[in-house]
């Protein structure tokens, strides 16, 4: 596992032995023929177990959040003669985790984001969709390497799509 050399930060060494442990959960299912929901979790333990530097063993590996949770939905109130309609949303939920190797006390703090979708099928392989991520412009932390560089995530954006598959 390559990470951050505790003796100089411009450089990568391999922490030597590290160990993820955990399990998922994803659920997915109708609530009726055209309201769809899907839940997710994972829980993580991911942790050095050995190395040659001077990372302590046991410490949580960089970037890794012990809790995820994602809630998404989607409900197509249109549906005839080919053509489809629809809205979704969902919730994103990522823990707090380590942001240093080698300083545990150097947190990136949990975050929640909200995205919504609403499509148009007119007609068979046509669709036109809109995306809105991080609805609530929730200022959050993607990922870091330490804590001089650390990756911020996207703020709200809006994507728009036409797509035609044949």
């Amino acid at each position: 596992m390559l990470t951050a050399d505790p003796v100089d930060r411009a450089f990568s060494v391999a922490a030597g032995e590290v160990e993820s442990r955990g399990f998922e959960l994803d659920i997915n299912g109708l609530i009726t023929d055209r309201w769809r929901v899907s839940l997710g979790y994972s829980y993580i333990d991911a942790k050095i177990l050995a190395d040659g530097v001077s990372f302590t063993k046991n410490t949580a590996l960089l970037n890794v959040p012990r809790n995820n949770f994602s809630f998404l939905t989607n409900y197509e109130f249109l549906r005839q003669g080919g053509q489809v309609a629809g809205l979704g949303g969902g919730i994103v939920y990522v823990d707090s985790r380590p942001g240093n190797q080698t300083d545990p006390s150097f947190e990136l703090p949990s975050y929640t984001t909200v995205q919504l979708r609403a499509y148009y099928q007119p007609l068979p392989g046509l669709e036109a969709s809109m995306q809105v991520h991080n609805l609530f412009e929730e200022r959050y932390y993607r990922s870091s390497y330490f804590q001089y560089w650390v990756a911020p995530g996207a703020p709200r954006t809006v994507t728009a799509q036409l797509k035609y598959n044949f």
